[in-house]
């Protein structure tokens, strides 16, 4: 890489994409935080949805797992 290549890069500001997942990271550790540090994949997207419709689940569950918010998955009980 040239060093021109490098600092036009490095003082480029951040696509639309990066700016929504640290907004969406934001919001995932606020409801966190409300639900005493244990959430799980669905209450963290249904907060997001309404701020951010092209949210997906997949890219809800990769940022859990890249920034380590603890998931919690339901299981139905047979007695």
């Amino acid at each position: 890489m040239f060093r021109s290549g490098y600092y036009k890069r490095k003082d480029r500001p951040l696509c639309d994409r990066q700016r929504e997942n640290e907004e969406i990271v934001k919001r995932m550790g606020k409801s966190c935080k409300e639900n005493r540090g244990i959430c799980g994949l669905d209450k963290m997207l249904e907060g997001d949805r309404e701020a951010f419709p092209s949210c997906s689940r997949n890219r809800v569950y990769r940022l859990q797992r890249e920034y380590r918010f603890l998931l919690v998955e339901r299981r139905n009980v047979r007695f």
